[in-house]
């Protein structure tokens, strides 16, 4: 099953495009144009920050959009400065995205910490869909460094539960400012009031198209469980949307059954 397919079947769906206009790269757009330095930058073709080859090198390679994810981070692991760049126009924007639905300021920093943190961890790169493919550590890098930020945010010894706080209760300037339709806000706000895992393998699963094996890399839980949570997950956010009273009960049953029944 494909990316665009798993994003076809998240549970706002029959409402004009919902999940794509709200998608990561929907809002690293938002939020990246223009010229800006820093890690906008590099996506819009500012060299990264990567070891280079040096001239003339035999070894060096042309990349272009054929090219894998998994071939792309193990040459950049190995000073391709090309490879580097190509990886994070590719998927630069989806990080971006990640932390521009869940943090009020540093997002540039907290990307290319996530790239560098991915480039120099110690796990094997694995197929697209597998717990350890270079999506998989991508997020599960971003992840941990949201984690953190959060953490040194609340000055508090006690790491933050992903499995209980929220957006919403962590991050106080967050606001729907990157939504281009009421949908769209209302359907930010409420993922933001989810517990942080929550939050997360929604939009990994039905946004990035990402499989349960490569969630459960990124939250560090069996796949059964993951499975289990993105349930709970569907479920909580369908009551936090008739909270809103924006949209009606039956619309919403009515997504979220018809989600159901493809997970079948």
């Amino acid at each position: 099953m494909t990316g665009h397919d798993l994003r076809e079947r998240g549970p706002w769906r029959g409402d004009g495009g919902l999940a794509e206009r709200s998608s990561g790269v929907h809002v690293a757009a938002e939020q990246g144009s223009g010229s800006g330095s820093g890690f906008r930058g590099m996506m819009l073709g500012r060299p990264a920050a990567a070891p280079v080859r040096a001239a003339g090198d035999a070894t060096a390679m042309t990349w272009d959009d054929e090219s894998s994810d998994r071939a792309l981070l193990e040459a950049w692991r190995g000073g391709d400065r090309a490879a580097a760049d190509r990886l994070i126009a590719r998927h630069g924007p989806r990080v971006y995205g990640f932390f521009a639905t869940k943090v009020a300021h540093a997002v540039d920093e907290l990307c290319q910490q996530t790239f560098a943190d991915c480039v120099a961890g110690p796990e094997p790169v694995e197929a697209d869909g597998a717990r350890n493919s270079v999506r998989g550590q991508l997020f599960a890098a971003a992840r941990r460094r949201l984690l953190d930020h959060f953490g040194r945010a609340e000055r508090n010894e006690r790491p933050v539960d992903p499995l209980e706080r929220s957006v919403a209760d962590l991050e106080h300037g967050m606001s729907e400012r990157v939504a281009a339709h009421d949908d769209e806000r209302r359907l930010q706000r409420a993922l933001r009031q989810l517990p942080l895992d929550a939050q997360v393998a929604l939009e990994l699963h039905y946004w990035e198209g990402m499989t349960v094996a490569e969630i459960s890399g990124v939250v560090q839980a069996p796949e059964p469980l993951v499975e289990e949570r993105l349930a709970e997950a569907r479920q909580r956010l369908r009551a936090r949307l008739e909270q809103q009273e924006q949209l009606t009960g039956h619309t919403v049953d009515s997504r979220m059954t018809e989600d159901e029944r493809r997970s079948e």
